[in-house]
């Protein structure tokens, strides 16, 4: 099969530096409308990451209580203390991610943002500080992989703030190899290394993934009120159409309303005398004025015949 090929640099450029796109998605991308939705997605999937850290927190307690004395890898730290603060600073974002559910649109999008930004930098920070509770013996990473993987594929993160996820996360492990002289095989260093660039990338995917997703969203929105507002409208005159007073007329019930109707005397002499050509250049200019005379005093103007408005 001929046509285009991939390239590696190709693929890299797609995903980090070259993404062209029209000035009219840049401002969808900085608009209320994006970060509105953007909020909404991050509040629904900050809520099961902090559902997750809870669980994992609630299950380590379990399993301290249950099967007490197994020496620790840094007995220094207790492991009750890692999933205390696993629970308890889980439950203020659980809370905050379901009263901003029930508000429904009306909180600032950008505070959501915010909060929610900060409230899963504390979990990047606790996948991080699950090594401290490492018990002799068992894997020193898994933790740390299941909430990171929740923290970089389900919300949406900024380059940046990715970037600083990532970072934040891998923080707590540096500190705890080098002051507790943990020693870690090179594979497993190796594999923790390959899991964060992977991270990345899955941000990076995800994040380009729901940008297209609203922006596609978006423009088929704007699309079908276009093709609503032309399935309403006569194009000869701009006035509404006889399908829009027909859509209208329910809500004028119950309503004081006022209904003028009016016609072109002789139109059809006219039109016969001097040609369709000069008689819909005076139903477009009898639509315009009739545009211009009640549109200011919140008249509804329709176009109901030939030459009936």
């Amino acid at each position: 099969m001929n046509g285009p090929k991939l390239s590696f640099k190709t693929f890299i450029s797609f995903l980090f530096l070259r993404w062209k796109f029209s000035e009219e998605r840049k401002s969808f991308l900085h608009s209320r409308e994006f970060f509105q939705a953007i909020a909404e997605n991050n509040v629904q999937f900050g809520l099961a990451v902090s559902l997750i850290v809870f669980s994992i927190g609630l299950a380590g307690l379990m399993g301290c209580s249950y099967n007490p004395g197994i020496p620790e890898l840094i007995p220094e730290i207790p492991s009750r203390l890692v999933y205390t603060l696993m629970i308890l600073l889980n439950i203020p974002q659980i809370l905050f991610a379901v009263v901003e559910l029930a508000q429904s649109r009306e909180s600032d999008p950008e505070k959501i943002l915010n909060v929610n930004y900060l409230n899963q930098l504390t979990n990047a920070f606790m996948a991080g500080f699950a090594v401290f509770n490492t018990q002799k013996g068992s894997s020193l990473f898994f933790e740390t992989v299941l909430i990171m993987l929740a923290l970089s594929s389900l919300p949406y993160w900024r380059r940046i703030r990715g970037y600083v996820v990532a970072l934040t996360s891998m923080l707590p492990i540096g500190v705890a190899i080098v002051r507790y002289h943990i020693l870690v095989p090179w594979q497993d260093r190796y594999d923790i290394v390959i899991f964060y660039i992977l991270c990345l990338f899955i941000m990076t995917l995800r994040r380009h993934w729901l940008e297209q997703n609203f922006w596609l969203m978006h423009r088929t929105e704007l699309e079908n009120r276009a093709l609503e507002k032309e399935s309403r409208t006569d194009e000869l005159t701009g006035l509404e159409n006889r399908t829009g007073l027909r859509e209208d007329f329910p809500s004028f019930a119950g309503e004081q309303v006022i209904m003028i109707m009016m016609d072109l005397d002789n139109f059809k002499l006219y039109n016969d005398r001097y040609g369709h050509r000069f008689g819909d250049q005076v139903l477009h200019k009898t639509g315009q004025y009739i545009r211009k005379v009640f549109q200011p005093l919140g008249g509804k103007c329709y176009r109901y015949g030939a030459m009936n408005f």
